[in-house]
């Protein structure tokens, strides 16, 4: 995307870029480097899983379950942004802007992820892999079959998003994605006194602990 406009009430902008590839293109570009053999490998021994698409109660599966491997933000499972994560995804699904993928093995899911529908675009949200499914490669498998599903369903593009390395071994760099905070500047400057306050506490807190010098959690 283009960079975020000029606007006073954004007071907040971090940017990092993000890969994106064209989906016919993914195995010319797999085979470029060793990505093609983990493809490989992938399907050979995922190949019994089942690939549900939009199933009741998955979206919610793997965004909790996302959330509650990563501890987002350090908050618990049913913070309200997990819970708007939900709200959003099971509204967008009826009408063709959120595609949920997971990986079954007859008993329940083992890797699921999230994306939502930007024009002819894919764009990445979550993804949740089971660890209890040990080296069984559900992670690639997952990714793989997501582009399947992206050419198959007419999408021209799969945006992979950014700030992971593994990405780059789905798809080149291309474009930036832009996290903004938007809100008045009297809520802004409430926020910063918050955050003024706090920080002043832990400091507070940290230089009162004896024999401590990194500080409290």
């Amino acid at each position: 995307m283009t960079d975020p406009l000029d606007h006073p009430g954004i007071h907040e902008l971090n940017t990092v870029p993000v890969h994106r590839m064209v989906i016919a293109d993914r195995e010319a570009y797999w085979r470029r480097g060793r990505q093609w053999r983990n493809v490989q490998v992938a399907r050979r021994k995922c190949a019994e899983l089942t690939v549900r698409v939009n199933a009741p109660g998955d979206a919610a599966w793997v965004i909790e379950s996302w959330a509650r491997k990563w501890a987002v933000d350090g908050k618990a499972v049913n913070d309200a942004a997990v819970r708007a994560r939900i709200m959003i995804a099971e509204y967008l699904e009826p009408l063709g802007k959120h595609v949920t993928i997971v990986l079954s093995d007859g008993r329940g899911p083992l890797a699921g992820g999230t994306t939502l529908v930007h024009g002819p675009t894919l764009v990445a949200g979550v993804l949740y892999r089971d660890p209890g499914v040990g080296n069984l490669p559900t992670g690639v498998a997952l990714i793989d079959r997501t582009f399947e599903h992206g050419a198959a369903a007419g999408f021209l593009v799969f945006d992979l998003g950014g700030g992971h390395d593994y990405k780059s071994k789905w798809a080149p760099e291309e474009g930036t994605r832009s996290d903004v905070v938007v809100s008045s500047s009297t809520a802004w400057h409430a926020l910063q006194a918050v955050r003024w306050a706090r920080n002043t506490a832990r400091t507070a807190v940290a230089r009162a602990t004896p024999g401590d010098s990194s500080g409290t959690e």
